[in-house]
Order: C-alpha cells, then structure tokens, then sequence
C-alpha cells in the first residue's frame, strides 16, 4: 500500500513540475486582427517562448509579444522588430531606414503607407512593426516599445493545422 501512495505523490510532482515548467517558459497567444498579414494571420494560436530574452537580448526580425507602451490595453499586441537601442528609425515611403540606410526586407511586408518621422530608439526599447503596416498600430503611433513590456518571442504556430510550424523569422540587413 505504502508502495501506491509514494508512486502517486511522486507522479504528481513530476505532473506539477512539468506543468510549472511549461508554464513559466511558453506561454499560448491567439493573433487578432490582420497587422502581421502575411506572416502571420487572424486567428492563428501560437507558442511564445518567455525565456528566451531572459539570456539575449531582441534581435531585428524577431516577431515579439509585448505589452502596449502605455499599459492602455489589456490585449498583448504582436509585432516585429525593426529597430534596436540606440538606432535612429524613419519611415518613408513605406520604407524603413536604419541610421539612414534602407533597411533591405524581405518581401513580407505589405506596405503603402506613409511612415514616421525620424525617432531615436533609447536604451532598453524596441522599435516594432506589424508586416502588414498598412493595417497595424505599432512604434510609429505609440513610440519604442520598453524591453520591461516584452512577454517573449514567437515560436510556434500550432492552429490551425494548415499553419503549423516554427515562427518566420528574418534578419534583415542594412544597405
């Protein structure tokens, strides 16, 4: 009898490790709306990884969770990031330049919009933008998003089933 009881307690440690585990590190995030069209569309159930900026900080081209810069809105927005501490971001165009050189993206964006006067991202912010920029409400109407907001990165996408799979991730370049 003694023997039952240790083997359930230990399972359902083992249980709660492994729930506690998963529920620190990935968190379930549902897309609203079509700003990251056509990377990512309306609907989609995705994997966040919550750890992963914990050991490095935002790369450009990383998509992103994070939470609205004036802490307004309740919903998480996803986005990418185009600009990094320090740098200088404009819009123009419906082209993005980097410390004034064009930012070389790959054919994701969907964009005729105009853009955004010359901003100074500061330490510990990001500047984000939805791909499809038309449709998105990002850096260029709320400012820099503060690295403190970020939930984690985009990882996966597992519904609905036609999409599944790991995250687009890019690196553009700067020309």
């Amino acid at each position: 009898m003694k023997a039952h009881i240790r083997e359930l307690v230990v399972t359902l440690v083992i249980v709660l490790v492994v729930f506690f585990a998963f529920h620190t590190s990935l968190q379930s995030f549902r897309v609203e709306g079509a700003s990251m069209e056509t990377s990512l569309h309306d609907g989609q159930y995705l994997l966040v990884n919550k750890l992963v900026y914990r050991f490095r900080s935002p790369n450009r081209g990383d998509v992103i969770i994070f939470t609205h810069p004036s802490g307004h809105s309740s919903s998480p927005y996803v986005k990418r990031v185009v600009g990094l501490p320090g740098e200088e971001v404009e819009v123009k165009d419906g082209r993005v330049y980097i410390d004034g050189s064009l930012l070389d993206e790959p054919e994701y964006i969907l964009s005729t919009r105009q853009g955004c006067d010359p901003t100074v991202v500061g330490d510990d912010e990001y500047f984000v933008l939805g791909d499809n920029r038309d449709h998105s409400s990002d850096s260029r109407d709320f400012g820099p998003t503060p690295r403190d907001n970020i939930i984690g990165k985009v990882w996966f996408c597992y519904w609905p089933i036609g999409y599944w799979g790991f995250s687009p991730s890019y690196e553009p370049e700067i020309l």
